[in-house]
C-alpha cells in the first residue's frame, strides 16, 4: 500500500510543474528540453551537466534546480537532490508550489519528516489548497500516522467529493485503521477528525455520511 500512496503522490506531482516559476526567460527551456532528451537516452550525467549549466546562466529558476534534482532522485543521489530541493525553494516566487513539489520528492526517497515540514509550510501558505493535504496524508501514512492522514484526506474530499484517488485513498486507510487499532482509543481519534471536519464543513454531506457508516 505504501508503494501506491507513493506512485499516487509523485503522478500528482503535473499540478505542481505546469505552473512556472520565475520566468524571467524562456531560453531557460532549452535547458530543460536538452535535459529530458539526454535522460531518455540513458545519459543522466550529461543531463546534470547541462542543467548545472543552465542554473549558471539562470541561477534564480526554480525550475532547473528541480528538475537537476529529479535527476539526482534517479540516480540515488539523495543529498545532492536534497540541496537542489532547498536552492529551488530558496529562489522561486511560487512557494506553494515549490514546498509542494520538493515535499513530494523527499516522500520519494522515503524521507518523510522532512517532507511533512515542507508541506506544513505550503498549507502555512495557502490553507484551501487541496494538493498539499493530499500529498500530506501520504507522508503522515509513511510516518504510521493514520488517523493524521485519514483527517487530511477528509480535507480533501470535502472540496473535491468526486476525487476518485482520494476516496480510493480514504478507503484504504479507514480498512488499514480498522485492522490494526489496538483498541478504543483509535476509534475515537477516527470519529474525533470526521467530527472535525464536519464542523468546519456542516453541509458536507459525504462527512455526515462516512460517520454514520462508522456508527
Amino acid at each position: 500500500m505504501k508503494k501506491l500512496l507513493i506512485i499516487i503522490s509523485l503522478n500528482l506531482l503535473f499540478v505542481v510543474l505546469i505552473h512556472p516559476q520565475n520566468v524571467d526567460t524562456d531560453k531557460h527551456k532549452e535547458y530543460l528540453k536538452q535535459s529530458y532528451e539526454l535522460q531518455n537516452k540513458g545519459k543522466d550525467q550529461e543531463a546534470i551537466e547541462i542543467l548545472t549549466k543552465g542554473i549558471e546562466k539562470f541561477p534564480n529558476n526554480s525550475n532547473l534546480y528541480f528538475r537537476r534534482a529529479e535527476i539526482y532522485r534517479s540516480n540515488d543521489k539523495f543529498e545532492l537532490m536534497e540541496k537542489d530541493v532547498n536552492s529551488a525553494i530558496e529562489v522561486s516566487d511560487d512557494k506553494y508550489n515549490s514546498y509542494v513539489h520538493g515535499g513530494v520528492l523527499l516522500m520519494g526517497t522515503r524521507q518523510c519528516d522532512k517532507a511533512l515540514k515542507l508541506l506544513d509550510n505550503a498549507i502555512a501558505f495557502d490553507t484551501a489548497n487541496f494538493l498539499a493535504y493530499f500529498n500530506r496524508a501520504s507522508v503522515h501514512n509513511c510516518l504510521g500516522n493514520k488517523v493524521n492522514a485519514l483527517n487530511d484526506i477528509n480535507y480533501v474530499l470535502s472540496i473535491r467529493p468526486d476525487d476518485n484517488r482520494a476516496k480510493a485513498f480514504r478507503n484504504d486507510l479507514v480498512t488499514e485503521i480498522g485492522r490494526n487499532k489496538p483498541d478504543s482509543q483509535t476509534n475515537n481519534d477516527l470519529f474525533a477528525s470526521i467530527e472535525k471536519q464536519i464542523q468546519a464543513n456542516p453541509d458536507n454531506k459525504n462527512l455526515k455520511q462516512e460517520l454514520s457508516f462508522m456508527y
